[in-house]
């Protein structure tokens, strides 16, 4: 057998890591408890309405937990208009590349790319080493 596919196979896991495992409940509850405040207060809506929504993966996992219609509907709603902001704001970076126009000064845009990128596969959280 070749060093590579043992090394990979004892680097295989032998089970759910404890760790992701406990991730994958809180994003779920997480997730539950944000279909239920979407559903019952209107507030919460506005707020949600207001933000910048979900990355690609958590969407698809709310509309997963999402159980009423307007809930689903709203969640693609607001889905669209964040996306729509921020396609805009993706042309509005590329026209600036030209140099017709690179003399004027970023914006909103000028991270739209960043945004982008981490809308459609998510945001690794930020970590912070304690000595």
């Amino acid at each position: 057998m070749p060093v590579a596919e043992r090394l990979l196979q004892a680097l295989a896991p032998k089970g759910l890591c404890p760790a992701c495992a406990s991730q994958q409940q809180s994003e779920q509850y997480t997730l539950t408890v944000l279909m239920q405040y979407l559903a019952e207060q209107a507030s919460f809506r506005a707020l949600y309405k207001a933000s910048a929504g979900l990355c690609l993966p958590h969407f698809k996992a709310a509309l997963r937990v999402a159980q009423r219609e307007d809930v689903v509907r709203f969640l693609i709603e607001v889905q669209l208009e964040t996306l729509t902001r921020l396609g805009a704001e993706l042309g509005e970076y590329l026209r600036k590349h030209d140099y017709q126009f690179s003399h004027e000064p970023y914006g909103s845009e000028a991270d739209a790319f960043v945004r982008a990128t981490e809308v459609l596969v998510g945001k690794k959280p930020r970590t912070e080493r304690h000595a």
